[in-house]
């Protein structure tokens, strides 16, 4: 709720406050930000929403990757399409296997193409899917630093379930075995 209230600042403040809502978002809530900025970001009524959700995303770099991958699986295409073209912008090879499965079998011509144009700025040696999620399961087992964090931090297991992000706090060692 807390950040709701943040991102609702974003929305709606001037440039200053919603520089200072950018950096509460990221300083406060980190990737628990990502759930509250999902509406904005397919918000069909707002172009400036929309706009400013993305930028909220960017801003929270390597924080919103995770929760973002699930929200590849909305039932919302323009939800869908934008998330993968942060994740693209993000460039983070933790989205390349997702990306990967959505630019092979989404239902939606553009939203192929969207995940497609992301995954090619991603450095990965192949667009395969079933390669992509293969090395990502690897690198997680093998603690590839890139990809996991130490025992003693916190970590997020992010869902999509019944049209809504939701999010389970972990120890952050324990996440690859999620």
């Amino acid at each position: 709720a807390e950040a709701i209230a943040v991102v609702d600042r974003l929305l709606t403040g001037d440039e200053l406050e919603r520089e200072r809502a950018l950096m509460e978002l990221r300083a406060r809530f980190g990737s628990w930000a990502v759930p509250a900025l999902v509406h904005p970001l397919g918000d069909r009524a707002d172009v400036e929403h929309r706009v400013l959700a993305i930028q909220a995303l960017v801003r929270l770099g390597g924080q919103a990757v995770l929760p973002l991958v699930q929200v590849l699986k909305s039932d919302d295409l323009l939800t869908r399409r934008n998330a993968a073209a942060v994740l693209g912008t993000l460039r983070d090879r933790r989205a390349a296997a997702a990306l990967a499965w959505m630019a092979k079998g989404d239902s939606d011509q553009g939203a192929r193409d969207t995940a497609a144009d992301a995954l090619e700025k991603i450095d990965v040696p192949t667009n395969d899917p079933l390669q992509l999620s293969a090395a990502l399961a690897d690198g997680y087992f093998r603690g590839d630093a890139e990809l996991t964090q130490s025992y003693g931090t916190a970590s997020v297991v992010w869902e999509w379930k019944d049209g809504a992000l939701s999010g389970r706090a972990v120890l952050a060692g324990l996440s690859a075995l999620e």
